[in-house]
């Protein structure tokens, strides 16, 4: 059975494609250290944002995807990914609140709705995610089972709206 989705997995090519200058990344609108980067994965538009270190190292990473909306809601998939060697100072935190700031003020520039929900699913035992997770979404999660990996995860939701402050 295939694991949980993991976005630390397209570091490595991220990086490279970083180093051989084979993406182009943007400056955002509202934070100027945080760069963006919207292609297609499968064939699913995924946005991207990364934190970069002054030799252009990704020192963290957040991606959005179109889900299912959510109480007849707009709905985006997020995960986060932050390499080992820039673990462990709140970096993840950081990077999801600024990219969903980022979002946010996108989705409401270009008046694509009321609000919209943002959607993480954890596995039970990724502890750091789920500390991420909670962080940000201000909640324990629901506990439930992954259908396509079988794996125990939480399930996060939180509602945005233009007034919603990060």
């Amino acid at each position: 059975m295939p694991a949980i989705v993991d976005p630390s997995v397209v570091l490595p090519s991220l990086q490279q494609a970083l180093d051989n200058d084979s993406i182009q990344i943007y400056p955002c609108a509202l934070d100027k250290m945080l760069f963006h980067l919207f292609d297609l994965a499968d064939g699913v538009p995924r946005m991207s944002y990364l934190r970069l270190s002054g030799d252009k190292q990704v020192m963290s990473l957040v991606q959005f995807f179109n889900a299912e909306p959510y109480e007849g809601v707009k709905c985006f998939d997020a995960g986060w990914a932050v390499p080992q060697k820039f673990r462990g100072a709140g970096l993840a935190v950081e990077t999801f609140l600024a990219a969903v700031r980022e979002l946010q003020n996108t989705f409401f520039q270009q008046k694509q709705g009321r609000a919209f929900y943002i959607e993480a699913i954890v596995g039970s035992d990724n502890l750091a995610s789920r500390k991420t997770a909670e962080k940000v979404f201000g909640c324990s999660g629901e506990s439930g089972i992954d259908s396509i990996s079988g794996c125990a995860v939480l399930q996060y939701f939180r509602r945005i709206e233009a007034s919603t402050s990060l």
